[in-house]
């Protein structure tokens, strides 16, 4: 697996993450790595157990319980956290971590750990409000919130853990693989520019109408409505994953090779992306207007504007949150989603013919796919391979897998070959990439990458 390191453990993982947070200013002196891996040890064999025959997927924090509440704020807000403390510390083992988390979805709570003075790891209380974190990570919302504690580690599925600092992914660790870098694929590099010239179309509709409603300079718009359709992704790939069955979608020019049990034809999400990007460049205008009048009361034309706008853009973002609900539930049926070239999804439970699979892939060290490892497409599952095939198959094609333990692909024909990248990332973190900790394949040096141009 590229930019990871096979056969880790939470010694690893705990060495790896003492050594980032003794880069920090604030890093506590006590947090050794022994104790960094005491505490990934019960997190790792947490996640190996089912409470009431659910998965478990928990939040833990790492903060002094003497800590105030949202200390980086002087009040309360709507998006403060809050730490309630127990009324009696409990030992944080796996046992009494299980039970916890039942009242500890990751959405709602975090529970919060530290050491008592004998520096054995307790649990001392919750945090509310993690709704707003979530919320931000997974591209819900652009109000970033303040973060409780030194570092947050999580059970995000079977054998995996993941461990974040004040919104940068450090590392996770899955099945015994670590992993320290994350590729940022459709922010940049060819997959990213596949998706603008798939959606210069409607883009250049936006700014049209942009110009001729708003009367507003347009280029300020153009990374609005690519960072919208990048966050529509990542949403789409996340709430595949939600699901914890896998799924993939497709996009390409050339639909024929592929068989879709249920054809339709739905061009809702691409059309609220667009009005999305429009109602918030609109919200824009007119609270720049507003700016004018300082402590002013606006003028009543101006309020109604700014009022209506705002309701206009919250309308527009519920639609897109239920196109996304409606095009990642359709992975629950076997087969792909397949999207046509101009981002319309055209069907699900899709098929790709049988073709001759490539017999060597290459799996990309950064965006751009220009560090290269050679791989085989054998060490990954039949979904992969499917993908791989047409995608080498059909030029400018790109296709999303969402494997059952939650890893997330990137797969695409660069040259003659075909580039797959691992470890991709789709929640909102300040990082992405950052030195490796180990290579799975056989670099390829410079002639082999010349060779797939």
């Amino acid at each position: 697996m590229h930019n990871s390191e096979e056969f880790s453990n939470t010694i690893h993982l705990a060495k790896y993450v003492h050594e980032y947070l003794q880069e920090q200013k604030r890093f506590d002196g006590r947090i050794t790595s022994k104790i960094l891996s005491r505490l990934f040890e019960i997190l790792y064999f947490t996640s190996m157990k089912t409470e009431e025959g659910e998965q478990i997927k928990v939040n833990v924090v790492f903060i002094d319980p003497k800590t105030k509440n949202n200390s980086a704020t002087a009040a309360f807000s709507s998006h403060s956290w809050e730490l309630m403390l127990f009324k009696e510390s409990r030992k944080l083992d796996i046992k009494n971590l299980l039970k916890l988390s039942r009242a500890a979805d990751p959405w709602s709570s975090s529970i919060g750990v530290y050491l008592d003075n004998d520096d054995n790891l307790i649990i001392h209380g919750l945090i509310d409000q993690a709704v707003h974190t979530q919320s931000y990570i997974n591209h819900e919302t652009d109000a970033k919130p303040e973060q409780a504690g030194i570092f947050q580690a999580s059970i995000i599925g079977i054998g995996s853990l993941s461990i974040v600092y004040r919104f940068d992914l450090i590392a996770t660790l899955k099945q015994n693989i670590l992993a320290t870098s994350f590729l940022d694929v459709l922010n940049s590099g060819p997959i990213a520019t596949l998706i603008k010239e798939n959606t210069a179309a409607r883009r250049n509709k936006l700014l049209e109408n942009i110009s001729e409603y708003l009367k507003i300079p347009t280029e300020p718009w153009l990374d609005v409505f690519d960072k919208v359709w990048k966050n529509t992704l990542s949403r789409l790939l996340i709430q595949i994953r939600s699901y914890n069955q896998g799924g993939a979608f497709l996009i390409t020019k050339e639909i024929k090779g592929i068989k879709c049990k249920y054809e339709l034809d739905y061009s809702r999400l691409a059309e609220a992306v667009t009005r999305v990007s429009f109602f918030t460049a609109q919200v824009d205008l007119y609270e720049s207007k507003a700016l004018k009048f300082s402590s002013k009361a606006l003028p009543p034309r101006l309020a109604s504007d700014i009022a209506l706008a705002r309701q206009d853009l919250a309308s527009a973002n519920e639609e897109l949150r239920g196109a996304i609900r409606f095009v990642a539930s359709s992975s629950c049926v076997d087969g792909l989603i397949l999207f046509n070239s101009e981002m319309e999804m055209v069907g699900f439970g899709g098929v790709i013919e049988k073709l001759k699979v490539p017999e060597k892939i290459f799996f990309a060290g950064d965006t751009a796919g220009n560090n290269l490892n050679h791989g085989d497409p054998k060490d990954l599952g039949t979904r992969h391979q499917s993908m791989i095939t047409f995608c080498g198959a059909v030029q400018d094609s790109v296709g999303f897998v969402v494997s059952k333990d939650g890893d997330v692909r990137a797969i695409m024909a660069l040259g003659e070959g075909v580039v797959v990248w691992e470890n991709i990332r789709t929640q909102k973190y300040i990082r992405t990439q950052r030195k490796s900790t180990g290579k799975k394949y056989i670099t390829i040096k410079k002639k082999m990458r010349d060779d797939i141009g």
